[in-house]
């Protein structure tokens, strides 16, 4: 199991702006949270710099040989990253999983388009409360693609 997610991991997802899910073939992901700074504070100090808050080393479930990369955009907005970090709790596990043409049917096979999907499982004293599905991509096999070759 990963590390157990603090409060200051909570809040910093809570307030972000973006959220970065990314893993780099090594079996772990991090989870970025991004807070752009607004146009008052580009209007004191044109050089202000967004603040971010990465919590690594996330457990990752992952094909062999594969990254993964997913942005979610003004998460705010977003009923399922709401819920998703709603439920989360001061010591909490997380653990991403990446799952390669895991919905793909017929019709997408057909298109010759891939479905990849990004999941979240939330463990709560060692049992397993909630799943949710974080984000999904459907598009041909390119550099477009959630899952690539690591």
């Amino acid at each position: 199991m990963s590390k157990e997610l603090t409060k200051m991991d909570i809040n910093a997802m809570k307030k972000a702006d973006d959220l970065v899910f990314r893993c780099n073939g090594s079996g772990l992901t991090d989870i970025e949270a991004i807070k752009r700074p607004d146009w008052k504070e580009k209007e004191r100090d044109p050089f202000v710099q967004d603040r971010r808050h990465v919590i690594e080393g996330v457990d990752t479930e992952i094909p062999k040989c594969r990254k993964g990369f997913s942005m979610v955009g003004c998460h705010q907005f977003c009923e399922i990253t709401t819920s998703i970090i709603g439920t989360l709790r001061a010591g909490d596990r997380i653990v991403i999983v990446w799952n390669e043409d895991g919905y793909r049917n017929d019709y997408t096979k057909n298109a010759g388009l891939h479905v990849d999907t990004l999941l979240i499982r939330i463990y709560r004293k060692e049992l397993r409360k909630y799943v949710f599905m974080v984000s999904q991509s459907i598009c041909e096999d390119n550099s477009a693609r959630m899952i690539t070759r690591a």
